[in-house]
């Protein structure tokens, strides 16, 4: 247990989200910032995360070993636990400016960011994720309330993600996503019509043209992400409106060159997957694209062809647009 009273952020691999925060992450719309900011501070509460989980293979735990009230009575304050940090806790290799962070936590201390369930009653009360913001040039301070501390120590169950996920993911999705997913990991795949999948993650129908455009802009930069920086990714398929995901290990070598090799030719393998049949391409046609892909990278083609090149264009027109922007 945190015996100082007050949690700093640690290194970890990986870092614990309860059930309850789970579902609130998956369908609420957060920022990069904002989940760097969450990451930061379950990485400050893993240790004292796992007091609640209960020791794998023994029989004779049948709920968490010590309750919430218990936890709390060994803090002075039982309203609320001080955190501190740096900004540099909140950037890692990215660059952001500390003006930004201060926005995002700012806006985590309004009253209206966290919403939570009372179990007995079934209604929402408002809660500030933040507490007391405090800054200096250097180091950044507040305080978490006891009922939402509550909600990220209830360890029944909970999911691992990797640490470095929010700051190394292109999209805030990303994570959304992933949250989403993970409940089915034990079965191994998830089957959702388009619309049903929309509301599950709380995304409006007019956010995205269409089916294509929500696969083009958000399952595809998602998947890309998972399979360079998660533990899990998935592969899918559509089919008349009818998405299935089966969730799969990524088992990269320990080297991070060998690690960056696989998770490229991942992603050029479906990337040229999708273009085949979206860009109608013939197999020669095809054989140049890939060509292109595997001498100039996934990241300098993606540039080239991502949102930039008229949908409407096929075959040879395509591929001569794609030639001309070289």
């Amino acid at each position: 247990m945190n015996t100082d009273n007050i949690f700093t952020p640690k290194h970890h691999k990986m870092v614990l989200v309860s059930k309850d925060f789970r579902s609130f992450l998956a369908t609420r719309e957060t920022t990069l910032i904002e989940q760097r900011i969450i990451f930061v501070i379950l990485s400050a509460l893993k240790g004292d995360q796992s007091l609640f989980i209960a020791p794998k293979g023994d029989a004779s735990f049948t709920k968490s070993p010590i309750t919430f009230e218990e936890y709390l009575e060994a803090w002075p304050n039982q309203e609320a636990v001080d955190f501190t940090a740096t900004f540099k806790h909140f950037k890692s290799d990215i660059m952001l400016k500390n003006i930004s962070i201060k926005n995002a936590i700012n806006k985590m201390a309004d009253s209206e960011w966290l919403r939570l369930e009372d179990d007995l009653t079934s209604t929402f009360k408002s809660f500030p994720y933040i507490i007391e913001p405090r800054y200096n040039l250097k180091n950044i301070s507040f305080k978490i309330h006891k009922t939402v501390l509550k909600y990220l120590m209830n360890m029944s169950p909970y999911i691992s993600v990797k640490q470095e996920l929010p700051f190394k993911a292109s999209s805030k999705n990303t994570l959304k996503f992933l949250l989403w997913l993970s409940p089915f990991k034990k079965r191994g795949f998830a089957i959702r019509e388009y619309s049903q999948l929309l509301r599950e993650l709380n995304i409006s129908k007019s956010k995205y043209e269409g089916r294509s455009r929500f696969e083009r802009d958000f399952i595809k930069s998602v998947q890309n992400d998972l399979d360079s920086y998660s533990d899990i990714s998935f592969n899918y398929s559509c089919n008349n409106d009818i998405f299935k995901f089966t969730i799969q290990k990524n088992k990269f070598l320990v080297g991070e060159t060998e690690k960056h090799k696989i998770a490229e030719d991942i992603r050029r393998e479906r990337s040229m997957k999708y273009l085949k049949t979206a860009r109608d391409l013939s197999q020669d046609e095809f054989s140049a694209i890939n060509s292109l892909y595997i001498v100039r990278g996934y990241e300098e083609m993606a540039e080239i062809i991502k949102r930039k090149i008229d949908i409407n264009l096929k075959g040879s027109s395509f591929l001569k647009e794609v030639y001309a922007r070289l």
